[in-house]
This record gives C-alpha cells, sequence and structure tokens, in this order.
C-alpha cells in the first residue's frame, strides 16, 4: 500500500511505475535488485517514488529513462504478463537479473524504437525461458548492443541467402562505402553473418576479401525488427 492507502498497482500507471524501476537499476540502487517483489507490493514504494523524484532522474536523463522503461514494458507484453509478475521473474536469479540489467543500460542510450522493442522481446525471452535461453538471449543483446542503424541496414542487405562482398555491396548501396569493411566485420564479431573464402582446387586462397551471408542469427534479429516495423 502507498501513503494514502492505495495499491501501488493503482496509485501508479505501469508507465510511470517503468520509469521509476529503470531508475533505481540504472542508479544502481543496490537493495532493488533483491527487493523488487516487495516494492511492487508496496513496502519499498515511498523510496522508489523518492528516487524518481531525485537527482538520479536529473542526472540519468528523462529520456533515457523512459527508454530503457519502454524496454521493460515492451518484454512485459512479450511475456504476456504485468509489468509486476514479469519483474518477478527477471529477478529471481542472478542470471536473469543480469540480463534484465544489461538490456536496461543499453536502451536507455537506444535511439531506434523498434531497436529497443527487440531488446523487450529479447529480454523477455530469456527470463522466461529456461537457463540455455537465458544464455542465447544474452548473446544476442549483446550483439543489439554494438548495432546502428547502419549495421542493420548492411544487414538487410545481405537477405535472401546471396553472397555478398564489398565490391557489391557498395555498388548497390553506395552510401555504405564508407567503413563497409568495419560493418562487416561487426557483424561477423557477433555471429549475425558467416564469412566466406573463394579458395581454387589448388588450395590456395586466391582472395583475401571474403564474401558474406547471413546467419541463422542475422536472420532472426530482421525478423524481430520487421514485427517491430509492420509495414
Amino acid at each position: 500500500m502507498n501513503p494514502d492507502g492505495q495499491p501501488v498497482e493503482q496509485a501508479l500507471d505501469d508507465r510511470t511505475l517503468a520509469i521509476q524501476i529503470a531508475v533505481a537499476f540504472l542508479a544502481n540502487v543496490p537493495w532493488l535488485y533483491n527487493a523488487v517483489a516487495g516494492v511492487l507490493a508496496g513496502s519499498g514504494a515511498p523510496i522508489l517514488l523518492a528516487i524518481a523524484n531525485s537527482d538520479a532522474v536529473r542526472k540519468l536523463g528523462r529520456r533515457r529513462a523512459e527508454h530503457a522503461a519502454e524496454t521493460m514494458l515492451a518484454a512485459a507484453e512479450a511475456a504476456n504478463l504485468s509489468l509486476s509478475d514479469f519483474l518477478d521473474h527477471a529477478v529471481s536469479d542472478d542470471r536473469r537479473q543480469e540480463l534484465l540489467t544489461r538490456a536496461l543500460w543499453i536502451a536507455q542510450d537506444t535511439a531506434l524504437t523498434a531497436k529497443r522493442r527487440v531488446l523487450g522481446r529479447a529480454l523477455a525471452s530469456g527470463v522466461m525461458g529456461d537457463d540455455a535461453k537465458v544464455d542465447e538471449e544474452s548473446l544476442f543483446v549483446r550483439a543489439i548492443e554494438d548495432l546502428d542503424a547502419v549495421h542493420i541496414r548492411l544487414l538487410s542487405r545481405l537477405a535472401g541467402g546471396r553472397l555478398w562482398d564489398v565490391d557489391s555491396v557498395t555498388k548497390e548501396d553506395p552510401g555504405l562505402a564508407l567503413g563497409v569493411e568495419s560493418l562487416f566485420r561487426t557483424l561477423e564479431v557477433h555471429g549475425l553473418v558467416r564469412a566466406h573464402m573463394s579458395v581454387p582446387p589448388g588450395g590456395a586462397v586466391r582472395s583475401l576479401d571474403p564474401s558474406y551471408s547471413i546467419s541463422t542469427l542475422g536472420e532472426l534479429l530482421l525478423d524481430r525488427l520487421a514485427d517491430e516495423c509492420p509495414g
């Protein structure tokens, strides 16, 4: 119950509550990590409200807190749970809690709405899945962290199964010419594309410039983005 005797869930809409939880996590308030359930039940609500109205918000930035909150709400929506119930699962063990914190930390600086919602879906999948799924989604979240709009633009170019090299990409999309090698390397490091070297019958490598194809993980990322950007 809050000081007025109302349940916290009634006193605060989910978005407001999500912003407050995000601020507390991103401001590294240690007691919250093991007490989210108690906060949502009301025991920590006055402290949480104080945090949300304190210097923590001003230092973190309202927009950044809202970005993190959007990812949290997207995760609860994807899990088909209330925010309170989802957060109970998200802090149920260290691994899920780490996934939650990382996702919120990335989301705060993410300008793309679709990317923030994709982070939410990955968070939901990991939190609600088994330990193997937590590990899988943790890798996926790390990949998303390093991707900007231009990486997604290049990855979209690779969709469809065709092999692409630097020359073919820049011919089709001259806007990617500057730094395309670096873009390919980032996608490869995160397993979003595969590199293919041309090897003639004699065994010697014909070219030092590989061709690339999209990986299963890369297709998954594009599918999740497409779901968040219909039409």
